[in-house]
């Protein structure tokens, strides 16, 4: 069966075309290099180098020596149609020269324009990325996608648009992303009280608008969830069946709005901190102000900064959690790094060259000063 007919004058017409733009890109090339084309014209090694670096890849006579000859042959086949395809068919002196009069060109235009080799990277991999379309990694199972990705510290996320998105995770969670301290950031610890305010019904509610304390027929008693009673002393604090205080009467208002401005005059935030996020052996620092107040070790014993075992008196709420990647349900914007383009393709790539590397090829490394550019 015929799937495709091309006659000889379409494949004639097509050549042409093709000769014409290699045509004139020769006429630029000698009027723009014409300086640099003189300068190594008349150096035959260096022509006869480049000749062989353009067909063997390198101009190492030893290096080439040691090929296989049918590799050899093959490049040399190659080489001859590249030769013809650009229209200088067995010209191939000049084609060299053009070549290493280009190279000449480029080097001194970078000198003169003051380009580094991060520059010259940079542009580089940003014209690579925009290449790039897509790079599949398949797993046998969402269990193993989550130990690849948690093996990179990376995880799926939705921004704040609801796109899916590839972020480096920070390594801890956040019990409630609600709570916010004065510099609009979420809180990562906090001490505070829990008052609470009459509504119209003499109830006593917290501040989530929750009936506590139930009140009863009779004034200045309640009950609670429990059944539980309770009742007003002389001096107005909450004090149950025997006689102990449970709501002292300071935190006891007539009105939510009293009720919440007293919490936040006697909240206080605090700073949690590991130096490694991801080592489940250190230990956390709690700070104020930059100073380590209180130590948590990995077995939930709480020091004070004299080292005393204060775990039974600490009553700080933690709300940043170290937490390990495979116990994250779910992965939010506020526990993750965004990434750019350049990044999550590296990212990929490593996770490639990961699952693959052992039965295929990795994908290439390559550096420029101190950056590594996959």
């Amino acid at each position: 069966e015929v799937i495709y007919e091309i006659t000889n004058k379409e494949l004639y017409d097509h050549i042409r075309s093709d000769n014409g733009l290699n045509q004139l890109r020769f006429l630029l090339d000698n009027h723009i290099l014409q300086a640099y084309i003189a300068d190594v014209e008349n150096d035959q090694d260096a022509i006869d180098d480049k000749k062989l670096e353009l067909t063997y890849g390198t101009a190492d006579q030893e290096e080439i020596a040691d090929m296989d000859q049918e590799a050899k042959d093959e490049l040399e086949t190659t080489f001859e149609q590249q030769m013809y395809l650009a229209g200088y068919g067995e010209d191939h002196d000049l084609y060299a020269i053009i070549a290493l009069a280009r190279e000449n060109y480029t080097r001194d235009a970078i000198a003169r324009d003051g380009l580094t080799a991060s520059d010259i990277a940079d542009h580089y991999t940003n014209r690579y990325f925009d290449d790039i379309r897509a790079l599949r990694i398949r797993f046998t199972s969402e269990s193993d996608a989550r130990d690849v990705l948690a093996s990179f510290n990376v995880a799926y996320y939705e921004d704040d648009e609801d796109t899916p998105r590839l972020g480096r995770y920070l390594g801890y969670v956040f019990e409630d992303e609600s709570l916010i301290d004065d510099d609009e950031t979420i809180v990562e610890a906090y001490e505070t009280v829990f008052p609470y305010y009459y509504d119209d019904d003499g109830n006593l509610l917290n501040l989530d608008a929750e009936i506590v304390y139930t009140a009863g027929e009779t004034a200045g008693t309640f009950t609670d969830e429990d059944d539980n009673t309770y009742s007003l002393d002389e001096n107005d604090n909450l004090i149950d069946a025997d006689q102990v205080i449970a709501v002292e009467n300071e935190r006891i208002f007539d009105t939510l709005e009293d009720a919440t401005a007293y919490k936040e005059d006697n909240t206080t935030y605090y700073d949690v901190h590991k130096v490694d996020p991801f080592d489940e052996d250190e230990s956390v620092k709690i700070l104020s102000e930059g100073t380590v107040l209180y130590t948590i070790e990995p077995d939930g014993t709480v020091y004070d900064q004299s080292t005393n075992d204060v775990t039974d008196t600490f009553d700080i709420i933690i709300n940043k959690i170290y937490t390990p990647h495979d116990e994250v349900e779910e992965f939010t914007p506020e526990v993750v790094d965004e990434l750019t383009d350049e990044e999550v393709l590296t990212e990929y790539i490593k996770m490639y060259n990961y699952v693959y590397g052992e039965y295929r090829d990795l994908l290439p490394v390559w550096h420029v000063g101190d950056d590594v550019y996959y």
